[in-house]
């Protein structure tokens, strides 16, 4: 996985995170799914969907917003 990088930004940003846990359809306990989760988002979502430090949560995250507008439009 590449570095993660923080832009610094001069004016006030606005952004969201969604954490999500992987289940199993059938018992509904948490599975360690993330690798198969990965290989099928499309390539225009990548960066915006990521692996946590444990195997069965995911983060989608939105894109530098300037407002709740692009925040809306972004999701």
């Amino acid at each position: 996985m590449p570095p993660l990088v923080f832009a610094r930004n001069d004016s006030p940003t606005i952004g969201v995170e969604l954490e999500l846990q992987l289940v199993s359809a059938e018992t509904l306990e948490l599975v360690n799914g993330i690798e198969s989760v990965l290989a099928a988002v499309p390539e225009e979502f990548h960066g915006h969907v990521k692996p946590e430090l444990i195997q069965c949560s995911l983060e989608i995250n939105t894109g530098i917003c300037r407002n709740v507008q692009e925040v809306r439009e972004d999701l």
